[in-house]
């Protein structure tokens, strides 16, 4: 599974190996990353905007607003498949992990609904857990609402038992993998990535 990471800055405290495939800020079959889950972590705005910038649980009604930042940034729709980013899939996937995938909104005074600017979504089988489609609208990027957004989907992994997180980057999305890097994530060099597509609407991927 591709995921989706466009994001920056963040501060990662509590040395608890987590793995986090890098395909992190932006994903399909990349680089292996392992990283330290961080424990608590708070980031501070820069942008006059920061008071009206709320992180949340994401629904399926915030799926509208979803697809549209994802079709904001390239790498973004580069990730994205037919089947599993649809309606029905982003439904079922928000399902069967009702507390680990989250909305970064902002608020712009108007009265109208929120926007969404950022989005993260995990999940897990129990034993490890993966992140995808991480995205930050490119407007609102260095702020720290990516690192707020990773922050708040690794404490709701932590509190249902998860130790250890994965996800993809695809390796020619420098920024994607300098986030992490900054992060302190390595790289994994050992593991070879495969996939297998169940799906002929699903790319199997290069």
């Amino acid at each position: 599974m591709i995921l989706e990471f466009c994001a920056r800055a963040a501060r990662v405290y509590e040395r608890r190996t987590a793995i986090v495939c890098s395909s992190g800020l932006t994903a399909s079959a990349g680089r292996c990353i392992k990283f330290p889950l961080a424990k608590s972590r708070e980031t501070r705005y820069n942008s006059p905007m920061d008071k009206k910038i709320e992180i949340r649980l994401a629904t399926i009604a915030d799926y509208d607003g979803i697809l549209e930042l994802w079709n904001s940034e390239e790498q973004s729709r580069r990730a994205m498949n037919p089947v599993d980013d649809s309606r029905e899939g982003i439904e079922r996937y928000m399902k069967r992990n009702p507390n680990t995938c989250f909305v970064a909104t902002l608020k712009d005074g108007s009265g109208d609904a929120a926007q969404i600017i950022g989005v993260i979504l995990t999940g897990h089988d129990g034993r490890r857990a993966i992140i995808h489609h991480m995205c930050v609208h490119p407007d609102f990027r260095r702020g720290g609402i990516a690192a707020q957004l990773v922050a708040k989907a690794e404490e709701a992994l932590r509190a249902e038992g998860i130790n250890k997180i994965f996800g993809l980057v695809f390796k020619d999305n420098e920024a994607a993998n300098a986030f992490w890097e900054r992060q302190g994530y390595t790289l994994r060099t050992n593991l070879n990535y495969r996939n297998k597509s169940l799906n002929s609407a699903v790319p199997q991927g290069e």
